[in-house]
């Protein structure tokens, strides 16, 4: 069973992962970017699809931007 990704669920789990894969890099001493990437691959709409950036629209950069800080 297929779930449609809205923008309620795009922002929490992109929040939920992006603020989880910050802990786990800075835990590791490894810069975070090495598992955002993977994950926004598994998690977008070519593998799980659970976040889809199109829902956002503008405000998919913003989001990215708070993210990476």
């Amino acid at each position: 069973m297929q779930i449609e990704p809205t923008i309620l669920s795009t922002i929490s789990l992109s929040v939920f992962f992006g603020i989880l894969l910050q802990v786990v890099g800075e835990k590791l001493k490894t810069p975070a970017i090495i598992f955002l990437m993977p994950a926004g691959i598994l998690l977008g709409p070519q593998f799980l699809n659970w976040i889809d950036a199109s829902t956002l629209g503008c405000g998919f950069e913003v989001l990215i931007s708070l993210e990476l800080v």
